[in-house]
Parts: structure tokens; sequence; C-alpha cells
């Protein structure tokens, strides 16, 4: 259930400006649904539109969150709407955002926070629901700030141990796979013996081989993977054209990555 005020003059049960007790429509109907009495019959719920009623609040959210303890002290601010503040008797001494000072809880009110929105000199208390105000946070001294930054990165082990956390650090465990690494290097490790039957190192492609030499490479390789993927013989396993594929894009990234680390050293050697 809810509160809602009125805001059109339709029902004689319910005059504009009346605040009567409504609940969601139910069935196809969008909107509202009152109890309104008709020639002293008996109470019946009458559908209202969404823009035929201003919510105040709902009664389920204070039923939920009187169980809040807050401390006296505290910093709140203000959110009921305007009709809201009407019902709580306060009229125009009050306005939506405005920020107060928690007193404390009386349980036995209908609205049992009783919140000071005057100043310890001259306080001007009213009763408010849950759902009328929320906390502000207080501002942080610099070595609270500092703290609670530290103890955000910090990760403590069931062991008691500490380590800094690790979410924005790159997760290479959980971004490659070994079973693909393993059959790339195994790859690899096949076409390390050259034509004159030397070894050549596992590194070599790394001392430079031309970006155009990949790419047409790749393209080779690529149509060959594609074909096997058709359903088509090719020469080659198709694990075999998927690890080359790999293997010229990473030197094409080596490449172009190279490139850029070179310019970098040079412009801060003339600098």
């Amino acid at each position: 259930m809810m509160k809602v005020k009125i805001l059109v003059d339709m029902y004689e049960g319910a005059p504009k400006g009346a605040i009567v007790e409504a609940r969601k429509g139910t069935g196809p109907n969008k909107g509202y649904e009152i109890q309104a009495t008709y020639d002293d019959g008996p109470p019946a719920w009458l559908h209202l539109g969404e823009h035929d009623v201003e919510v105040l609040y709902e009664a389920k959210e204070q039923a939920v969150m009187n169980n809040v303890h807050i401390e006296p002290g505290v910093k709140v601010k203000i959110t009921a709407t305007i009709g809201r503040i009407g019902e709580l008797g306060i009229g125009d001494r009050l306005f939506t955002s405005a920020i107060g000072t928690y007193v404390d809880n009386s349980r036995g009110h209908k609205n049992p926070h009783l919140i000071n929105m005057g100043t310890n000199d001259e306080p001007d208390s009213w009763f408010f629901a849950e759902c009328d105000f929320e906390l502000v946070k207080e501002y942080e001294t610099a070595s609270e700030a500092i703290a609670r930054k530290e103890q955000a990165v910090m990760r403590t082990f069931d062991s008691g141990a500490t380590r800094h956390t690790d979410v924005d650090k790159f997760d290479y465990e959980g971004f490659l796979s070994p079973l693909v690494l393993e059959r790339y290097a195994q790859y690899l490790h096949k076409h390390r013996t050259q034509a004159d039957g030397k070894l050549r190192d596992s590194d070599n492609w790394q001392k430079g081989i031309p970006r155009d030499t990949y790419m047409k490479s790749a393209w080779r390789h690529l149509m060959a993977w594609w074909r096997k993927h058709r359903g088509h013989e090719t020469q080659e396993e198709i694990e075999d054209d998927i690890c080359a594929v790999m293997f010229n894009t990473m030197g094409y990234l080596h490449e172009l990555l190279k490139e850029k680390t070179d310019e970098k050293e040079t412009d801060i050697r003339q600098s």
C-alpha cells in the first residue's frame, strides 16, 4: 500500500486534493486503485491513471527500513516530495533536499525518526519516515581517505597474509589458454629446422621480418583454415593453419609495436 494525493476531481468518494491509501493497478490496468464509497455503500476499489495521482510514499518502504539504526548527530537529506512534506504538517517551512541532523528514533510514533532541521541553538525538529530522507556521506579527512584507498587495494588471505589486489592488473593466467600455447609452441618448434638443416633460434623471427611478408603468409593460411572449416580438404591440419595465422599475426603486431617503441626512444634522445 501507499499514500497518494488525488489530482483530479472525478469521484464523489475521492475528491481532488484528498490524500488516500492506494495500491498498484491489478490485472491489465496500469496506474493505481483506491477505495471510495458511493451513496453510503460498501467501499469499492476504483481505478485511477498514472497521471491522476501524486505518490507521496510507499508504506512498504517504511516497513522495510524500520530496522535501520542511525546514530544521533548524523547528517541526513530530505527526499520527501512537496506533497509528502505537506502531509507531515511542515508546510512551506521545508523543501526537498534540505539537510538536517538526526536526533533519535521514537518507535511509538507513526513517523518514528526525529530530525532537527534547525540548529543546535535553535532546533526545529520534525518526525519523518525512513522513506522521507537518506543519509548524507560525511567528508573524509586526508588520513581517512588514504586509509580507505589503501584498504580497497589490499587483500587479506585466510592465513592472515596480505597483498595488494590484482583487480587492475593483467590476468595472463585467465586471458591465455595453456592448451593453445602448448600447441602453438609445438608448431613453432616443428618449423625451427631451416632448409640447410640448421636449427634457427626460437626468437629468430624477432630480428625483423617485413610486415608485407607476414600479411601474405597470414592470408594463405587463413584461406586454408577457411577451406577446412567449410569441410574441404587441405594439405595441412587445421590446427597447423590456425597456429600459422597466430604466428603471422603476432609477428605483424610485434613489428608495429617495435616501430612505436623505436619512435619514442628517438624522440627522447632528440629532446
